[in-house]
């Protein structure tokens, strides 16, 4: 993938992630790792295709794929230190060293 279109797909994770993170916030821990244990094939197979700029040629829907990846960043991001993914960085707890937060308070100094 060019750095453009990861570029994109990054845009469109910043806005996909935190409404799957707000979305799976009540499901409990072993949903989660149901939900991250199937997007395994799907994003395995697939992750690739969200290049592909022919529909005919891509076996999964690009929709699909890249909902698949923000809710598996989902996931991803209630664990201890939350995920860091092609630049961006989704978490739900305070950590040590997030990225998130030192943005924050330089924004406000």
């Amino acid at each position: 993938m060019t750095d453009d279109r990861t570029a994109l797909l990054l845009i469109g994770m910043e806005v996909m992630v935190p409404m799957s993170i707000a979305e799976i916030a009540d499901w409990p821990e072993e949903d989660r790792h149901a939900a991250a244990a199937a997007a395994v094939d799907v994003i395995s197979s697939g992750a690739d295709q969200i290049a592909e700029h022919n529909p005919r040629k891509r076996e999964l829907p690009r929709g699909r794929v890249t909902a698949t990846i923000a809710r598996s960043l989902a996931v991803l991001a209630y664990q201890p230190g939350g995920v860091t993914w092609a630049g961006g960085h989704w978490c739900t707890a305070p950590h040590e060293g997030c990225p998130r937060r030192r943005a924050a308070t330089e924004a406000t100094a």
